[in-house]
């Protein structure tokens, strides 16, 4: 089954470029866009993996499955060279805060 719509034939995309997508999945390292637009060297790789999913029916570049790859790789526990953001030290507040939301208390 093939999707056509209302874009022009030039903006459909060809079977060569969904296998590239697919392929830049399988090597992506950082799980954002960019990184895919990167592996691809397109612009707008995901509208474009949309695209290649409604007319060639890859399940690879289904929206929910391409954005669930992603997040697997965004949340893969990264290797020991890469260091993590310094965590600010905690510091206690000068003044208590005011939790009465603008009721004085009783005397």
């Amino acid at each position: 089954m093939t999707f056509r719509g209302s874009m022009p034939l030039e903006d459909y995309p060809t079977r060569d470029t969904a296998l590239a997508i697919i392929d830049a999945l399988q090597r992506i390292e950082d799980g954002t866009h960019s990184e895919l637009e990167r592996l691809t060297g397109m612009a707008d790789a995901v509208i474009v993996a949309d695209r290649c999913y409604m007319v060639y029916g890859y399940p690879e570049l289904e929206p929910a499955a391409l954005a669930r790859r992603m997040a697997e790789v965004y949340m893969r526990p990264r290797s020991k060279t890469q260091t993590a953001p310094p965590v600010m030290p905690m510091t206690e507040p000068t003044t208590a805060p005011d939790h009465g939301y603008g009721f004085t208390p009783r005397r």
